[in-house]
């Protein structure tokens, strides 16, 4: 499977793992089962990790996955992608259309500095409020 969503016990957290040559498929199949989670858990932090995708998407399917992001993953989410270098340049985008759209998402390359992010100044971090 080019993909796994769980919702991390006791961290207050979903993670997303992908792998591979992930089709776009795949990607909306990923978010919604992401999505699932975070609603089932009453979560809103979003750990990403594409630093063992071999291939990106083209930048037309980028754009169009990202912008449909904030009707999957609504405020107050909060979605951290950890990525490899050599994707940088090219999620670089991805960021700047998730950012555009008012989605709480930022880039990492480093999987601690993501999670850091994540909770940073956020007393009640990673619970939805009511």
């Amino acid at each position: 499977m080019p993909y796994v969503a769980e919702q991390i016990e006791n961290a207050g957290y979903v993670s997303v793992t992908l792998t591979g040559d992930v089709t776009m498929a795949e990607l909306i199949a990923a978010r919604e089962e992401a999505a699932s989670l975070l609603a089932e858990n009453d979560c809103t932090r979003l750990l990403v990790d594409g630093t063992k995708i071999a291939q990106m998407q083209s930048i037309f399917d980028d754009f169009a996955f990202t912008a449909q992001h904030r009707s999957y993953l609504p405020p107050p989410i909060r979605t951290a992608i950890v990525i490899g270098q050599a994707h940088l340049d090219h999620m670089k985008f991805v960021e700047n259309v998730a950012q555009n759209r008012g989605v709480n998402l930022t880039l990492f390359l480093e999987r601690e500095e993501a999670l850091r992010w994540l909770f940073e100044h956020q007393p009640d971090a990673g619970r939805l409020r009511s």
